[in-house]
């Protein structure tokens, strides 16, 4: 089981407007923590590629989406609908 990052722009509105979205951050995994507003730490056994597809089809075209796996050993990152992931691939990568 691994933790995950799931953290979301909403462009249009708040995470009211997104009830499916609220309801599967807070029973879809087997533990939560909400520590920011838009950021949210699941542990699941599922994969950053699984999680990103679930709450991605929850969400708007135009919100953003980053989903990363924190293991211990390694941080595999999944980002979606954002111009900055090459950036990130940098960062993630030390080469920033």
């Amino acid at each position: 089981m691994a933790l995950h990052v799931v953290s979301y722009d909403l462009m249009e509105g708040d995470l009211d407007e997104y009830p499916e979205l609220r309801q599967l951050l807070r029973l879809g995994f087997d533990n939560h923590s909400h520590p920011q507003e838009s950021v949210w730490i699941v542990e699941s056994d599922l994969t950053t590629a699984e999680i990103q597809s679930r709450v991605l089809a929850l969400l708007r075209p135009q919100d953003r989406l980053l989903v990363a796996t924190i293991d211990g050993s390694k941080i595999e990152h999944r980002q979606s609908r954002t111009n900055q992931g090459e950036k990130l691939d940098q960062m993630m990568l030390g080469n920033a």
